[in-house]
């Protein structure tokens, strides 16, 4: 999931819980205050009416009969007084307690509750002596001390909340009780609202969330993926110019490491270029990455040298320019043809060229490696001759080929310092170059080269006996071409 997604989702569940956390305990507190506040509405009233009712006339209507009576309609018109007392409240009656039974006295007079223009039945009071099934606790609790309903309960008359308080008579003996329903409507529309309200301030975060995530996206994602899209280019080699970005936070920090980057990486690159035409390019990526030390390795290597006969009389009969220009296309398709064969120019050498295979590349063969090389290079040559018509000033290449070990590394002091290769092999490989003048012939390589060829290439190759070469003790053996 994309870093943007996860501060959405993130900062939307940190607002959703923290808001329903809060809107429940509030939804809850002002639920449970409006049925606190309706118990004490019902409780204050309740003992009012319990005041009003005439005790001493309500025990004595007993019978249905006694509905048409004057007292029955006397106490029904003080029931009916404190029902208009309050909008909300629905019934006010009164009750008797005999035994385990509640029955109803005098009931709310008749009313079209339901606004529909006509009295049904259920609209109709309940006679004197009509049963009252399934009472509450708190209404059989109301019998002997005020008291209201805990919560919404459902009996005959629906959904109500109802408050009780018992009635005496004027020998403050209890005959009964008044009761007093609140439609459970008229509460829940009250609960309603804190609901709505709830759910709008839960709306409100919602777009809050939707606001601050884009904010945040805007101050935080969207450098973040351009530093991604930079670092993404960066890896493939395209190094941009350094990001502009005004903060002094942590991102600015960090576009401001990466800048430094790109221009060290750019530095890198352009001197990469550069030793890159004055050492071979493995070598250069080791010296910027600090890799070599002053110092060396002994590795075993195919050291080829390749110089041009009778160079030196070129020069004194060419004009300076022409012997440069000679040189630097004879060096151009040299060191193109190295390359290819997966060797090294070490060093450029006035004319001549020393040339290593099988270090720091890894050929599988750097013998056969070296011959095709030096095969190509005779050959390159003489197309080069003819191409110049060069005439009596061509040239020709001379190339002696020996393998063994050498010492790799930097050579000189810690001011200044080069890496080439040195060593006995090295030494050979220049005096098999300079027997070709005396065999007259375009290659020599030695007994330890030809035996590592394959066959294909030494069939080009002649004995030419054992020679003392100069400044070793024994003789070697030769091959020429």
């Amino acid at each position: 999931m994309k870093l943007k997604y996860k501060i959405f989702f993130g900062i939307l569940f940190i607002v959703f819980s923290i808001s329903g956390a809060t809107g429940s305990f509030f939804y809850f507190q002002a639920k449970q205050a409006l049925y606190n506040a309706i118990k004490k509405e019902l409780l204050a009233v309740s003992k009012i009416g319990s005041k009003i009712i005439p005790g001493d006339i309500l025990e004595t209507l007993r019978k249905p009969s006694q509905m048409n009576s004057s007292e029955y309609k006397f106490i029904q018109s003080l029931i009916k007084k404190i029902e208009n007392s309050n909008d909300e409240f629905l019934y006010v009656y009164t009750m008797r307690l005999k035994g385990s039974k509640v029955s109803f006295i005098v009931d709310s007079p008749p009313s079209d509750d339901n606004h529909d223009g006509k009295i049904t039945e259920d609209e109709i009071p309940y006679s004197i002596g009509d049963i009252y099934n399934n009472p509450p606790q708190s209404m059989l609790l109301g019998f002997v001390t005020p008291s209201t309903d805990p919560k919404p309960i459902k009996d005959e008359q629906g959904w109500t909340m109802s408050g009780y308080s018992p009635i005496y008579n004027s020998k403050n003996k209890r005959v009964g009780l008044i009761g007093i329903d609140m439609s459970v409507k008229k509460i829940e529309s009250k609960v309603a609202l804190i609901k709505r309200a709830g759910l709008i301030s839960l709306g409100i975060c919602v777009i809050l969330t939707i606001v601050f995530s884009v904010y945040f996206s805007k101050k935080f994602i969207y450098p973040l993926n351009l530093l991604k899209q930079e670092f993404n280019k960066a890896s493939k080699g395209m190094l941009s110019e350094p990001i502009e970005i005004n903060r002094t936070d942590e991102i600015g920090e960090l576009f401001q490491g990466f800048n430094n980057m790109i221009l060290e990486l750019k530095e890198k690159q352009i001197l990469k270029s550069l030793l890159g035409k004055i050492v071979d390019t493995k070598i250069v990526s080791n010296i910027l990455n600090d890799e070599l030390k002053l110092g060396g390795e002994v590795v075993n290597s195919v050291i080829l040298f390749c110089d041009i006969e009778n160079f030196t009389p070129l020069c004194e009969k060419l004009p300076p320019s022409l012997v440069v220009s000679i040189l630097n296309e004879y060096f151009t398709f040299m060191v193109n043809i190295v390359q290819k064969w997966g060797g090294y120019v070490d060093k450029f050498l006035g004319d001549g060229l020393l040339i290593v295979f099988g270090h720091p590349y890894h050929d599988k063969n750097p013998y056969n490696a070296s011959i095709g090389a030096a095969k190509e290079m005779i050959t390159k040559c003489k197309e080069m001759n003819k191409k110049m018509a060069l005439g009596e000033y061509s040239i020709k290449n001379s190339i002696g080929i020996h393998a063994g070990p050498v010492v790799a590394g930097l050579i000189g002091s810690t001011e200044r310092s080069e890496y080439t290769v040195i060593g006995n092999t090295v030494n050979i490989a220049e005096r098999l170059e300079k027997l070709n003048r005396k065999l007259n012939t375009n290659i020599s390589i030695s007994m330890d080269i030809y035996n590592k060829l394959d066959p294909i290439q030494k069939k080009d190759f002649q004995y030419m006996d054992k020679h003392f070469l100069k400044g070793k003790a024994n003789p070697i053996g030769v091959y020429s071409m």
